[in-house]
């Protein structure tokens, strides 16, 4: 081809053609440019397709990652929130030497501390192309962004506030008391008559309930929105997805049609109770995934009004939702014509519910 031009090149200077020369050489020029356009836009197709490529990689272990620090965030309150119980005790004088030493939670009460850090593998994969992400993630950015941004910062901090305030407690035990050199029982006698140590817990309690423990509930509501908006994007999830992700959520109950609990529940007799999910502590959350198996929209709505409203408040046909309601109450599943057809009471332990249609 480069010879065939060349030769045409040749012909025309040797003749003195100047004018079909100049022709020929700005359609020379104009067709390598055409050619640079089009390698311009195959290459720019090609990474066009990677980058979207990796943005739906990131979402999909975005997805994955909220899961695991759900989950992660679950396991943190629950270890801070046992020590609270210890440290009421505590404050309250209700702790005896026996319990100090046949409890090693209570023993080492204010020695250990859990972190919590976000897994962001899903995030950084998306934070160089946030210009490329697709329009059908706009509305999901900002609580996603919130989440990354907004809570990573914090969590930080606070992991090195407690560190930091943990061994210097430590270290001023060791100095004013000379802590490590005491026998097993005058570390109790430390523990139970100090009120340097009542002082201790107390502020170690401040830093991990009212800030530590309090964000992580905020970042799980956070985190549970935006795990249900992008399932509502991929139009809806499979139960066997859940189970291979959070081993903790295990099958509870099927929702029938009409199957409604009555009002007088907690006034009925023992053996009545069997047919519905019982609680027994109404103070917690629990983890309650939600599945519609019917091609018709439902919505939740509390017996306790307004002020139970269950977060998200519908479930979509063929879709599953994930929240975190209080354990015990009660809930109504009605239709768009507010219709009650069917009811549950949140169990204590990590569940999915499944609504359908009654066999016949």
């Amino acid at each position: 081809m480069l010879h065939f031009f060349r030769k045409i090149r040749r012909d025309l200077i040797a003749n003195s053609q100047s004018y079909k020369y100049l022709k020929y050489a700005i359609g020379e020029i104009i067709l390598v440019v055409i050619g640079i356009l089009i390698a311009l836009a195959i290459d720019n197709h090609n990474s066009k397709i990677i980058i979207e490529r990796k943005i739906e990689v990131g979402f999909k272990e975005i997805k994955i990652n909220l899961i695991d620090d759900i989950q992660k965030a679950e396991r943190t309150i629950a270890f801070y929130n046992k020590r609270d119980s210890l440290i009421q005790l505590v404050m309250n004088n209700k702790v005896t030497k026996e319990m100090f030493k046949e409890n090693a939670d209570l023993f080492y009460l204010l020695y250990y501390y859990k972190l919590f850090d976000l897994s962001d593998n899903g995030y950084n994969v998306l934070s160089p192309n946030l210009n490329m992400i697709p329009e059908k993630y706009n509305s999901l950015m900002p609580f996603l962004q919130n989440v990354y941004i907004g809570y990573s910062p914090f969590f930080i901090t606070i992991n090195k506030y407690v560190t930091d305030y943990t061994f210097r407690m430590l270290e001023r035990w060791a100095l004013q008391h000379k802590f490590y050199t005491l026998s097993e029982d005058e570390k109790i006698a430390f523990f139970m008559n100090s009120d340097s140590f009542k002082n201790d817990a107390m502020l170690w309690r401040r830093y991990t309930q009212d800030s530590f423990v309090r964000n992580l509930h905020n970042y799980i509501y956070n985190a549970m929105m935006v795990f249900n908006l992008l399932e509502e994007i991929d139009g809806g999830r499979d139960i066997d997805i859940i189970h291979s992700c959070n081993q903790n959520i295990q099958p509870l109950d099927t929702i029938y049609l009409m199957d409604l609990i009555p009002d007088n529940f907690s006034n009925i007799e023992p053996e009545a109770k069997t047919r519905y999910p019982v609680y027994k502590k109404i103070a917690d959350l629990s983890n309650l995934y939600i599945k519609n198996n019917l091609e018709e929209r439902f919505y939740l709505r509390s017996r306790l009004g307004e002020r139970g409203h269950f977060v998200p408040d519908k479930i979509e046909s063929m879709s599953t939702i994930f929240a975190r309601p209080k354990i015990g109450e009660k809930y109504d599943l009605l239709t768009e014509n507010k219709k009650i057809i069917g009811s549950f009471i949140v169990p204590k332990k990590n569940s999915v519910l499944i609504i359908q249609n009654r066999p016949e």
